[in-house]
């Protein structure tokens, strides 16, 4: 899903008009506006803000559920015998890699 169409579904979701999200952020309405159609892209900390005036936490508007999706464990190793540092993974044409 889009940023500004979460944006869009959240506002009105919780009955807010564009005027209201100004008020709560310092946003002017036309910016929310553009956020929303897809005009703008916005920083992560106005994204913040935007959160915080929809009273969700962050994840809310990248991810549409109850729960934050969970996060594949990136500290697991593979065993060391399976990592070859510097190994090129095309064989050459001699058979030799």
């Amino acid at each position: 899903m889009i940023v500004g169409d979460r944006l869009k579904t959240l506002r009105e979701s919780k009955s807010l008009s564009q005027g209201d999200i100004e008020k709560r952020t310092g946003l002017l309405r036309c910016y929310i506006s553009r956020v929303e159609n897809g005009h703008t892209v916005s920083s992560v900390e106005t994204l913040e803000e935007l959160a915080r005036a929809f009273e969700v936490p962050l994840y809310h508007l990248f991810y549409d559920g109850e729960e934050p999706p969970t996060l594949p464990n990136l500290l697991t190793r593979k065993p060391t015998d399976e990592m070859i540092w510097g190994k090129h993974a095309t064989m050459i044409s001699d058979g030799s890699y």
